[in-house]
């Protein structure tokens, strides 16, 4: 019993120890970073975690941007295949709002075993051209405001986008 009390004790010290978010600032943004969860976003957020009520079932909507379209957007910002081959065996989870323009409004990132390898720089770059390039989007309900998308950067499929220099 008392060995389990000390266990618990050291694993809520560490979590006191260790916070599990922290935020680092670029550019005048502010990134909060959730160790936990390996998520990274824009303290500037507010749509992200509210609760948008867009039923796919309700009010259809597809993106047309193609695979092609998206990794292009990516080689922006990694556009040296040798730093894309440093990554190769990781993902990045996009997660996005979008307005019914596709206009890209907020951008959450989710990467399981790239969190400590992505650079801050990185991350702001990839936040900024996804939001420069509106995706394509067709709306069967106007009156819907927001639309939220997700997509993944898959670095070992990034990388054959390259010459293989």
């Amino acid at each position: 019993m008392k060995i389990k009390l000390l266990i618990l004790f050291i694993l809520g010290l560490t979590r006191w120890v260790y916070p599990q978010t922290f935020e680092k600032e670029i550019h005048g943004v502010t990134y909060v970073f959730n160790q936990e969860n390996k998520e990274v976003e824009n303290k500037a957020n507010t749509l992200m975690d509210t609760k948008l009520k867009v039923n796919i079932n309700e009010c259809p909507y597809f993106l047309n941007s193609t695979r092609s379209q998206m990794y292009a957007v990516y080689r922006k910002v990694f556009s040296k295949a040798t730093r894309v081959k440093e990554l190769i065996g990781g993902a990045i989870g996009i997660f996005s709002i979008f307005d019914s323009s596709g206009n890209v409004l907020e951008v959450k990132f989710h990467s399981f075993n790239l969190f400590d390898k992505i650079t801050l720089e990185e991350i702001y770059q990839l936040e900024k051209c996804l939001k420069e390039e509106p995706v394509s989007i067709k709306v069967s309900c106007p009156d819907i405001k927001y639309y939220r998308g997700t997509a993944a950067l898959n670095f070992e499929r990034l990388y054959k986008y390259y010459d293989n220099d």
